[in-house]
Formats: C-alpha cells, structure tokens, sequence
C-alpha cells in the first residue's frame, strides 16, 4: 500500500500508534546500533514466548518502511535473521532489488503492486514471484479467483505469507482511505 494508506489503516488511525511509529523512525534512523540490540531484545522475547507456548514464532519487520533488514547487521551476527535462524521473518515490499539477490532461508517476501510498478509487477509475476494486490471490494465480498493468469489467494484472512504458493497473487480488500482511491491507481477493479 502507498504510505499515506497502509500509515492509516487499521490501528494506524490512533495518534498515539503514529506517534510511536514516529518515535521508532527517529530512532533507527538517529542511533541504528541501539536500535537493532533493542529489536533483537524484543525478538528473543518473543522466541521465549513462543516456545512456552508451543508456538513457531514469526516477525514482519516492515510495516510502515521498505528496509533493507539483510543490511544491518546486528552484533555479531551479519542480520536480524542470522542472529535468529529459527524464526520466520516475511514482509511485503515493492523494491524489485531485493528479490534479485540471495535472501535468508528465513525471510519471505511478498511483492506489492502499486499504480506506480506496473511493469515490475509483471515481471515479478513472469518470475514466479508471489505479489500483492490491492482490490476495490467490499470487505465482505469474494476476490477474484485469478488474476492476470495467477490464483488469488485471501490475503484478508491471515498475515502468513511464508505458506502460500511463490507464485500466488495476494488478494487484499481496500480498507481505510484506501477504499476512496481511484480504482486504476493503487487499487484495482476485481
């Protein structure tokens, strides 16, 4: 989703969830080392949770922003994924770059298609690449059951990305102020 969407979607309404947003920019962008160790606190307490709980624990990173998390290291360890192997990392993310080098075992991504990316995104597609996409539906009402040739999976009903097929379309219905955009933009006829 274009930032002005996704930042206004859901939760994101509330001032307080835009002001910390706000506070965790200022802060990997103002101390990045400090940043990533608290990021790793926060994921090894979320491993412990887990495994109390007999769960498998996964982390999106990227909610707001498009980082390059392969990029930073963290301590000793070359990323956030290397320090925590058993963890499934995935995020959403419309730069083409990153799906055009070697990526972790543990971090899978899923191309957005924005009215911006057109080209890319058939390529993506062309490649095998799961991508997103963007519908102008009521939130009640089905998805299309493809899309340029690809299945159309319910990106509504769970956040898991990592258990679809490679080369599936996500499916997800305009909600916020996305539901005004034009369809033909950001968000497409279904």
């Amino acid at each position: 989703m274009p930032k002005v969407f996704l930042v206004k979607a859901g939760r994101g309404r509330q001032r307080g969830v835009q002001r910390g947003r706000q506070r965790k920019t200022e802060w990997f962008v103002r101390d990045r080392s400090g940043f990533m160790l608290q990021l790793a606190r926060d994921v090894g307490a979320l491993v412990r949770s887990a495994a109390r709980r007999g769960l498998i624990p996964t982390v999106r990173l990227n909610g707001t922003s498009d980082v390059d998390w392969c990029a930073i290291d963290v301590g000793e360890h070359a990323n956030i994924f290397a320090a925590f192997p058993g963890v499934q990392f995935y995020d959403y993310t419309k730069r083409a770059d990153l799906f055009a080098r070697p990526r972790p075992a543990n971090y899978d991504l899923t191309f957005s298609r924005s009215e911006l990316n057109g080209r890319t995104t058939a390529r993506m597609l062309a490649a095998g690449n799961r991508v997103a996409v963007v519908f102008a539906i009521g939130r009640h009402d089905p998805l299309p059951a493809t899309w340029l040739g690809r299945p159309v999976v319910d990106g509504d009903a769970d956040d898991l990305r990592f258990l679809d097929a490679p080369s599936a379309v996500v499916g997800l219905r305009a909600k916020g102020p996305a539901k005004r955009a034009v369809v033909g933009g950001f968000v497409v006829s279904a």
